[in-house]
Order: C-alpha cells, then sequence, then structure tokens
C-alpha cells in the first residue's frame, strides 16, 4: 500500500483498524516475493496462491507456530486499536452530549426506539418455549404433530 503513516488502505473512514492477519496470510505475505521470483512474472495470482497454500500445506509444525505467534501478536495488536478507538469515539463530541452526559455522571434514559443506537432485545430472545431439537423434529427442526 501507500507511505506514510496513516495505516492501511481500505480503512473507512480512515479511522478503522486493519483486522488481524491469519497464520496462512502471514506466512504468505512473507513467502511471496521469494514465490514471485521462482515462477516467473508471467504467474497468475491465482498461480501464487496454489504455490503459497502448497508450501503452508508441507510446512513443519515449527515454522507454522512461528506463524501462529505473529497471528496472535496481530489479533492482540487488533484488539487494542479497537478498543482504544472504541475509548476515544466516547471521549469526542460535545458537552451537550447524551455520551458525555452520562460520563459526568448523570443518569442514561432508556431507548424509546431503534434509532437512538441502542441494541433492543431480539423476540426470540424472550421466549419461553425451548426449541425443538433436531432430533425430535425432523425438517429442519419442524415439530411434527402426534397423532391422537
Amino acid at each position: 500500500g501507500g507511505g506514510g503513516g496513516g495505516g492501511a488502505e481500505g480503512e473507512k473512514g480512515g479511522s478503522a483498524p486493519h483486522p488481524p492477519y491469519s497464520a496462512k496470510a502471514l506466512f504468505r505475505k512473507q513467502h511471496l516475493p521469494a514465490v514471485k521470483r521462482q515462477l516467473g512474472a508471467e504467474v497468475s495470482k491465482q498461480g501464487l496462491k496454489a504455490e503459497l497454500d502448497g508450501m503452508w500445506l508441507k510446512a513443519d509444525l515449527g515454522e507454522r507456530a512461528e506463524f501462529e505467534a505473529k497471528a496472535a501478536a496481530d489479533k492482540a495488536r487488533y484488539d487494542r486499536e479497537v478498543a482504544d478507538e472504541n475509548s476515544s469515539r466516547l471521549t469526542q463530541g460535545t458537552g451537550s452530549s447524551k455520551r458525555a452526559r452520562v460520563e459526568e455522571g448523570e443518569e442514561e434514559e432508556p431507548a424509546t426506539s431503534s434509532s437512538q443506537g441502542e441494541k433492543r432485545p431480539f423476540p426470540a430472545d424472550e421466549m419461553e418455549e425451548e426449541p425443538a431439537t433436531p432430533s425430535s423434529a425432523p425438517f429442519g427442526g419442524i415439530p411434527k404433530k402426534k397423532k391422537a
């Protein structure tokens, strides 16, 4: 991507943290230049992907563990950046905002509509009946009526 200290390309609004890479993706990223040189400039993206995926499958457990550790560190980075972003969102805004009032110790009023951004429970979450289990209900959970 582009140079500079601004984060990854394709970020929404310029502030979303880049999602964490998987171990396989980090493996591909590290080995891509060598595989490109080996296979030549004419190789397709699909050809590169197939070669890199084959290398990943043949990689020994030690090499895989190295990339698993890198992926775990990247996941921790992502979680940290998301938490930082969420906390900065809570502190931004004007003093008259609902969040600012709540942070200053005022009581938050319950939401009266979903347009206020509050999550409302799904009606099925409040149901008292237990759903039919797949073993007792054929055809995808629709209970079969018993004959009297």
